[in-house]
Order: C-alpha cells, then structure tokens, then sequence
C-alpha cells in the first residue's frame, strides 16, 4: 500500500474566524518536503510517517495557500500539489 499525496484538512476553499489554522496532510513516501506558499517547513509536526500538520497565521480576507509535495532535489512531485484559500472574517 502506498500512501497518497492528500490535504486533510481544508479539504477546499474554507471561511473562518480563527486568526491561526491548522493545516494537515498526508504525503506519499516519495515526498520528503513540504512547501506551503513556496517555502520550505522545516518545522512541521508529523504525527505519523506520512501525515504531517502545521499551524499557519491568517490575516483577516483571503489567504490563498498553495502545499506541494517535493523530492529531495526540491521538484514538485507530479500530483502533489494543492492549491485553497482560507478566508478570514
């Protein structure tokens, strides 16, 4: 079994009124960087292999994120990569 490339959570565009939000997935064993708005997260918790979270702030508007699952060269893995905005009230 391999695990896939997914966004838990938000699984879509989001609202909420929350200043931080906590973002989580699951990466494929080939993925062993994650990139949110383009930079790398050196600091992410994994709560499993696979399955990662990470806290991110939010300005009030639209925070649009883009997370992509990278090799170890930095290329985004075909397929990994997500793109949503959570929308601060």
């Amino acid at each position: 079994m391999t695990a896939a490339f997914v966004m838990q959570d938000p699984t879509g565009n989001i609202t909420t009124s929350q200043a931080t939000y906590t973002l989580k997935g699951q990466v494929s064993f080939d993925s062993v960087n994650i990139f949110i708005n383009g930079a790398k997260q050196t600091a992410l918790q994994w709560t499993t292999v696979t399955n990662w979270q990470e806290n991110v702030n939010l300005v009030t508007g639209a925070n649009p994120f883009t997370v992509e699952g990278r090799d170890r060269s930095d290329h985004v893995i075909a397929g990994e990569s997500v793109q949503f905005t959570i929308t601060r009230q």
